[in-house]
């Protein structure tokens, strides 16, 4: 019986290490996310802006445009970065730990 006992200590002691590791990366993952999302829209207002200015600076805030495009495809790999690492976790820890 006890070794039974000292069995189920071991599998609840691996299933909270599980847990806990499973909400530090869904912590991470949501931090990301948010982080991809808002860059992905500060570099859409910038390369809004950019083409809104042009005409007014003669093209040459059409710079502003290109920073800003890339501003937003940086953020958006991020936030699909983030999704992906937190389904990819979740199911490699699911599956090892069941």
């Amino acid at each position: 019986m006890s070794d039974c006992g000292g069995t189920l200590k071991h599998h609840i002691y691996e299933l909270r290490c599980i847990a806990d590791n499973l909400d530090k990366v869904s912590k991470g993952t949501k931090i990301a996310g948010i982080t991809g999302g808002a860059t992905t829209v500060a570099g859409g207002v910038a390369a809004a802006a950019g083409v809104i200015l042009s005409p007014f600076t003669l093209g040459a805030s059409l710079a502003l445009t290109a920073v800003g495009v890339g501003v937003a495809a940086a953020g958006g790999v991020t936030g699909a970065s983030a999704a992906i690492a937190n389904k990819v976790t979740s199911f490699t820890k699911c599956e090892s730990g069941v």
